[in-house]
């Protein structure tokens, strides 16, 4: 409904043009002769992949060369290819086998491999030349067990030959039941054959085994049985699963389909081929489809559930391309007006190798080249329907418009004729005439809905003919209407209509906004109603889009491709990769978003926007409580996670300074005399007790300090050796190894080299102390300048000094080092993932985080397993058990460069198929 309350009835998608009727062949709907695949053309065809409608496209026929040979049954010759692309073809004289090599393209003799023996006389005398082999080849498939089968026809009996294509050798030899001579094979799904008997017209269904495949078969109990034999035991005989195929006159080659089915071509020398079909479970053979032309030779281009038939005709220039429809259980045939010209076609076979169907170009030495359509189409010169009787609703109704969303190009038009009545039993009629409407006028400014994605508004094209085409009814009056359609064309080119709507009642100018006076002339009045109304129509179309405006800023309403406009009122710009659902849900709630921009939240948020494409609504409910799920997405902070220290209780003033019980910690007021007595050596040494790991002790010291401190100290052993290698460097020539404890000229000048961590320990002794006597009363020293206090490479001497040492280096320290930091982990929840997702997944992660954290952070980025594994178990809803990840079907081959330790293995290619050892190439 637009603004001023008119309505229209739509055809759009083949339900609704399949509702409309034939205008010459008693008004049978068209969606009934679509159906019956049966092409007229008296009935419009309906393109399924673009939803249009169109004349009906016609088969483009090639024309005989004069001169050339037709071919007949007799010269087909069958033809396969191995899952490798190597292509198996009988020779001219039937004697031998060809192979074409996938590699180089090169045709070679494939079987015998080496031309036989002649015997020489030793006398000169005439060459003999070789005679003739007792058997000829008849028909060749490659099963799905990779064996190449040949029919041979000899003298008296048939036979099979069976080469190993894998384990290659010399071909099994196998001899058929007296009577039955192959004219044609077929693989079936479970690597068994179809066998078309040229003796009699049987099917013969062989198991992989290549044996007569049977069936048991109840027979009645034998006239004579032994006394003690059970009455009631069921009698079973064998019988060979045979089909008759005697209704086919002249059946040549067959092919089959993976439910089971198996399609037979009829080719008779003088007219027009048939096939027929054996549906699965079935035992006689039902007729599919005559065609009207005649074929030498065909395949089956695909085993899928919807397969094409790839047919050639006698005259050798051109293919035919019929298609199988399943319906009401069984398959039916269409053929399709494909335009597929041969050139220089052999006439041996029609193959399919690999993803294609080719054929033999050239009598004596063919090349084997695709079939390749060619896009030119024949169409129907013009066709007539008739459209279903619409209701206005209301009597007296003035039908106002006709849009059609079309393509009308050069050379084809459309022609619109309309009548109405009050009544419908009126309209079934002749006697209500129909009136002929102008022709169409292309719209500049697209079509009158507003506010349509472009899938629906077709953008317009003049040169082309492509856009909204507008009608302006004239005298259609009633309260039933109906429009007879006639499309037309030059044949090469057809109009496409791909949605029309008939709009009612029509808004009238003259009676809303004008004077009766101007309605008094009937002549006149309709005039002026009909010259308004173009200008109604312009006008509605304006006011329908600024009512339409409101739908253009809700995410839930708003076009797909104004999805970007409307994100750029916040200076945001999409991700390419974002399909339509996560960029409407971002956009309704970007201002909660941007809320929490910077937050643990609101980063989780932004890589689940990116990552996972199962965010809701409710992920953006950042108040609640955060309950993440096992395989979620997670920030760890590095602080959280960080290694501290032991925290000391305040030191007691009534207790005085010594060592306490051994069995207790350490305390600093106990001084280095207190680690001592817990060196587990004895004796134990005495002295400062070295914040470095004594040379020989490395072990016991880092047990002790670990026990003690609750770490394991590292700055004061830095600041040894820099202070070393800076002595060195100057080259003073005794230098010390222990730090200073006053000041001096080659210190003073070691100190002015900057160090992130003595400059922190100097900061907090300032920030502690304030002023330097109480520094040096507390910690017993007399630095002159806090800048020249080094770290302390031997426990402090006095209480207040270690205590000072130990929050820095066990508390303050880890703090400093692991703030503003944190980890992004990503779920890995496959072992064997595409490396390069993973790659760009983590790229991807890298680059929202960059762009979503505070400024002075500093993150990483890394996979996390998120499965069960050896010592990370993890037990929920989604807990698999079982091998789980080192399930060896799961672990994929190391690529190099690619592989993880522990992900992958390294070895050969896979097990060759049914236990067959593999042929060294």
């Amino acid at each position: 409904m637009n603004v001023n309350g008119s309505r229209f009835n739509m055809l759009l998608g083949k339900e609704n043009w399949g509702a409309c009727t034939s205008a010459a062949s008693d008004a049978v709907l068209l969606k009934d002769q679509w159906e019956k695949l049966v092409a007229s053309p008296a009935f419009p065809a309906f393109d399924t992949a673009s939803g249009q409608l169109t004349l009906l496209p016609m088969v483009e026929p090639i024309a005989d060369t004069p001169g050339e040979q037709r071919f007949t049954a007799a010269d087909h010759r069958d033809a396969a290819a191995d899952r490798n692309g190597n292509l198996y073809v009988i020779a001219d004289d039937r004697r031998g086998l060809m192979v074409r090599s996938a590699g180089d393209g090169r045709v070679t003799p494939f079987w015998p491999s080496t031309p036989r023996p002649r015997r020489i006389s030793r006398a000169f005398t005439d060459a003999t030349p070789d005679a003739p082999a007792d058997e000829v080849f008849a028909g060749l498939a490659v099963t799905t067990g990779d064996f190449l089968v040949v029919g041979t026809i000899g003298a008296e009996a048939g036979g099979l030959l069976r080469f190993d294509l894998v384990g290659g050798g010399a071909p099994e030899r196998m001899t058929l039941p007296s009577g039955i001579f192959p004219a044609s094979l077929a693989p079936t799904c479970d690597r068994g054959l179809w066998l078309l008997d040229a003796a009699s017209p049987r099917l013969f269904q062989l198991d992989p085994d290549l044996r007569l495949a049977s069936q048991p078969v109840k027979d009645d109990a034998p006239a004579f049985a032994p006394e003690d034999a059970d009455p009631k035991a069921d009698h079973f005989r064998a019988e060979l699963i045979t089909i008759d195929v005697s209704a086919a006159t002249a059946p040549v080659a067959i092919a089959t389909l993976c439910d089971g089915s198996v399609i037979l071509l009829d080719a008779p020398a003088a007219a027009p081929a048939a096939l027929h079909i054996v549906d699965p479970g079935k035992t006689a053979l039902r007729l599919l489809r005559t065609l009207d032309f005649r074929a030498t030779c065909f395949t089956a281009t695909t085993l899928d559930k919807a397969p094409f038939l790839l047919l050639a005709d006698a005259g050798g220039n051109q293919a035919r391309r019929v298609r199988l429809v399943e319906q009401n259980g069984q398959w039916e045939a269409e053929e399709l007006p494909d335009t597929l010209p041969l050139r220089r076609f052999g006439g041996r076979a029609l193959v399919m190798i690999k993803d294609k169907v080719c054929y033999d170009s050239g009598a004596i030495d063919p090349i084997w080249v695709p079939v390749v359509e060619v896009v030119h189409r024949r169409f129907a010169k013009s066709v007539s329907f008739l459209t279903a009787i619409y209701d206005g609703a209301v009597p007296q109704c003035v039908w106002d418009r006709v849009r059609l969303d079309a393509c009308i190009p050069p050379g084809a038009s459309v022609t619109i004729e309309a009548r109405a009545a009050d009544e419908p039993s009126a309209l079934a009629t002749p006697a209500t005439a129909w009136v002929t409407q102008p022709a169409l006028v292309l719209s500049p400014s697209g079509p009158e809905l507003p506010g349509k994605r472009a899938i629906a508004a077709i953008a317009t094209d003049a040169a082309a003919g492509k856009g909204s085409w507008d009608l302006l009814l004239q005298n259609i009056t009633g309260r039933y209407a109906q429009l007879r359609i006639t499309l037309s064309g030059d044949e090469r080119v057809t109009p496409r209509l791909r949605a029309l709507r008939l709009w009612y009642p029509r808004f009238s100018w003259v009676q809303r906004f004008l004077p009766g006076v101007y309605r008094e002339e009937p002549a006149s009045a309709s005039f002026l109603e009909r010259f308004l109304a173009n200008f109604e129509g312009i006008e509605t179309g304006i006011e329908d889009r600024i009512a339409g405006a409101e739908a253009l800023l809700d995410p839930r309403t708003i076009p797909a491709e104004m999805l970007e406009w409307l994100s750029s009122w916040y200076e945001v710009a999409l991700d390419p990769s974002w399909d339509e659902r996560r960029r409407r849900l971002f956009i309704a709630n970007a201002a909660r978003f941007f809320g929490w921009r910077g937050t643990i939240r609101g980063l989780l948020l932004a890589l689940k926007l990116a990552l996972d494409t199962r965010v809701a609504t409710q992920d953006f409910d950042l108040e609640r409580p955060a309950c993440p799920s096992a395989k979620a997405i997670r920030i760890v902070e590095t602080y959280v996670s960080r290694t501290r220290g032991r925290v000391f209780p305040p030191a007691d003033p009534i207790t005085s300074p010594g060592i306490r019980s051994l069995d207790g910690d350490w305390m600093p007021e106990e001084g280095a005399a207190g680690l001592w007595a817990r060196w587990p050596e004895t004796p134990a040494p005495t002295g400062r007790f070295p914040l470095f790991p004594p040379a020989g002790k490395e072990a016991i010291w880092i047990t002790l300090v670990q026990a003690q401190f609750g770490f394991v100290p590292t700055v004061g052993r830095g600041e040894r050796t820099r202070w070393r290698a800076f002595q060195d460097a100057i080259g003073i020539a005794s230098p010390a190894d222990d730090l200073p404890a006053a000041a001096s000229e080659p210190w003073l000048r070691y100190v002015a080299l900057p160090s992130h961590d003595r400059r922190s320990w100097q900061d907090f002794l300032a920030a502690r102390y304030r002023t330097l006597d109480r520094l040096n009363a507390a910690h017993n020293s007399g630095w002159d300048d806090v800048a020249s206090v080094p770290l302390p490479d031997y426990l402090p001497g006095t209480a207040a000094a270690a205590r000072d040492w130990l929050a820095f280096e066990g508390q303050q320290l880890p703090i400093g080092s692991a703030a503003h930091r944190f980890a992004v982990l990503l779920p890995r929840t496959s072992v064997d993932a595409d490396p390069a997702k993973e790659a760009a997944d983590l790229a991807l992660a890298r680059r929202i985080v960059t762009l979503e954290k505070p400024a002075h952070t500093i993150f990483d980025v890394r996979f996390y397993w998120a499965m069960n594994r050896v010592g990370e178990a993890r037990l929920g809803l989604d807990s698999a058990i079982g091998q789980g990840s080192r399930a060896p079907e799961l672990v994929p081959g190391a690529v190099l460069g690619r592989a993880y330790v522990g992900a992958s293995f390294v070895g050969g290619p896979d097990a060759p198929r049914q236990g067959r050892e593999r042929i060294a190439c």
